[in-house]
């Protein structure tokens, strides 16, 4: 972890106009996730949710739940006072220099937006980066906006407005489908639109480009489904994290570390919470398939790494799939990105088919002078299991052509970090 959403609500700080609160129970919450931030040095994606604080609910919401989560501030510069006045409290008063961005609301402008006008349709967040923008520059805060923090576009042009207010363009994704799968968007699309925003990004300043949230729903999204946590659909992920990575994407946020997993599905990462008795649990436990495989991902890649363009040749399905775009490709089943930090490399390869493919990696292009560990989780071996020991399957030194085998519905690892199980990961 090195790379965080931390998320509030408005009313945690401000429950009364002007009136703040930094030390009721939620607040101490939120002081402990940035206290592990900031002893770890993981930079911080902050995010107001939503206001959801009564004073600021427009009138014709009132007494109806909720329409009054999903209002809008019904006053832009007294909302904006509150959200400045919490940035210096936590930056400058709590020191917690582990903020870097802050988001202004969650999903804004779609159907079901958190962010809606009196008249019930979706309000542009526009007036509040501007706003915002212009307070945190007032106060000398050390922090950048983030647009739009809401579902993947395919045309620039949806963002371009918001590019003199931000410091980095942000999106969410949960529609992406294999590219063998029957339904679009597939990976293949949203990688193209990734590399449509980082040009913009490049254009404008060298934006960074997040994905704060992602995952998949083309399994299931309802209630408490498991859908979101089988292998086929963390195997999905870590395929996300590789194809993105190599189109360009800057970060990303799996959600969500915790979370109680009785709405909209099982997505978090940990497990805390028991569905059966409504309570906390006694001891935190890995939450099956999501917490090896985003672990393996996260574990030996360290922060501001360089990613290096990883060729993969072979492993092609004899499927055909059409782009959004309408231009036609053969669908890969194989997938792999290489991360740089000093002289460390990390090498992760994905395989979503039911076939095995030999493996011949060279690393002719890249000076590893030690040795090289592997580590690989497999669908056949390792499914729903929730006491897994990550250790190094294999020890290579001194080969510059690697021959094995990419095992169905697998990731695999070659680093040159040597992590047992119980080390902590890499983040600088």
């Amino acid at each position: 972890l090195d790379w965080c959403r931390v998320e509030f609500d408005h009313g945690m700080f401000e429950p009364e106009k002007g009136k703040f609160s930094w030390d009721n129970r939620e607040m101490r919450i939120l002081y402990r996730w940035l206290d592990y931030c900031q002893s770890r040095d993981v930079d911080v994606y902050l995010t107001e949710m939503w206001p959801d604080v009564k004073w600021l609910v427009h009138k014709n919401f009132m007494g109806d739940g909720v329409k009054e989560l999903l209002s809008a501030p019904n006053d832009f510069n007294a909302w904006s006072d509150g959200l400045t006045k919490l940035l210096v409290y936590l930056i400058n008063e709590k020191g917690y220099t582990c903020i870097k961005w802050l988001s202004i609301n969650n999903e804004p402008h779609e159907v079901w937006s958190w962010w809606k006008k009196a008249d019930g349709s979706s309000q542009d967040i526009i007036d509040g980066l501007i706003i915002m923008k212009k307070k945190i520059e007032a106060e000398k805060l050390p922090v950048s906006l983030v647009a739009t923090d809401g579902p993947i576009k395919y045309e620039k042009s949806a963002v371009e407005k918001y590019i003199p207010h931000i410091g980095a363009l942000s999106f969410h994704d949960y529609g992406a489908t294999y590219d063998w799968w029957k339904d679009k968007p597939f990976i293949a699309d949203n990688v193209d639109a990734v590399t449509i925003f980082k040009k913009l990004g490049r254009d404008h300043g060298d934006l960074p480009v997040f994905m704060a949230e992602f995952g998949t729903m083309m399994f299931g999204f309802t209630k408490d489904t498991n859908a979101p946590s089988q292998w086929r659909s963390m195997l999905h992920d870590v395929q996300m994290m590789i194809r993105y990575s190599q189109a360009g994407i800057d970060g990303m946020n799996r959600w969500s570390l915790t979370n109680m997993g009785n709405l909209d599905g099982q997505w978090q990462l940990i497990d805390t919470w028991d569905t059966t008795h409504r309570c906390l649990t006694d001891n935190v436990t890995p939450h099956i398939n999501a917490y090896y495989g985003i672990g393996l991902m996260t574990r030996f890649t360290a922060k501001n790494s360089d990613v290096l363009k990883t060729t993969v040749t072979g492993a092609n399905d004899t499927i055909l799939f059409e782009r959004y775009n309408h231009s036609k490709d053969t669908v890969r089943r194989v997938f792999a990105s290489t991360f740089r930090k000093g002289g460390n490399y990390s090498i992760y390869i994905t395989n979503d088919s039911e076939n095995e493919y030999p493996l011949e990696l060279s690393l002719e292009k890249i000076n590893i002078t030690g040795s090289v560990y592997l580590y690989a989780i497999n669908e056949k071996e390792h499914e729903g299991k929730t006491d897994l020991k990550i250790e190094p399957i294999a020890e290579i030194k001194g080969q510059k052509i690697i021959i094995g085998v990419i095992k169905p519905k697998s990731l695999m690892v070659f680093t040159t970090h040597k992590l047992e199980n119980n080390d902590k990961g890499i983040i600088q």
